[in-house]
């Protein structure tokens, strides 16, 4: 019984060990996209491990937006995230849309 809880001690010290050495850091991906009606952007948050940036990451806000140039009238925004990022469908004169996306890993 005795040595189950030294090993059990001694895997609770290594995977203490582990977590504490992850350093994380925070950044944004942004994208833009337009043409002669508008434009749209997509940004997200991303919190990754400094050591493991493609493998360890959390994707912590994603966001977007758009506009229309000159007489065009913006007629609707339509943000989809997915599991790695975000797309931004802006929606101009009612039937043209300007698409803009952002995700992680950024390369």
């Amino acid at each position: 019984m005795k040595k189950l809880v030294a090993v059990l001690f001694g895997l609770l010290v290594v995977a203490t060990g582990l977590v504490a050495a992850t350093t994380w850091a925070v950044t944004s991906v942004r994208r833009y996209n337009s043409d002669s009606y508008g434009y749209s952007w997509t940004e997200i948050g991303v919190k990754y491990d400094v050591q493991h940036p493609y493998l360890n990451y959390y994707i912590t806000y994603r966001t977007g937006g758009g506009g229309a140039y000159g007489a065009h009238v913006l007629t609707g925004v339509t943000i989809i995230p997915d599991p790695n990022g975000a797309e931004t469908i802006v929606t101009i004169d009612g039937y043209h849309k300007v698409v803009s996306s952002a995700g992680w890993p950024y390369v």
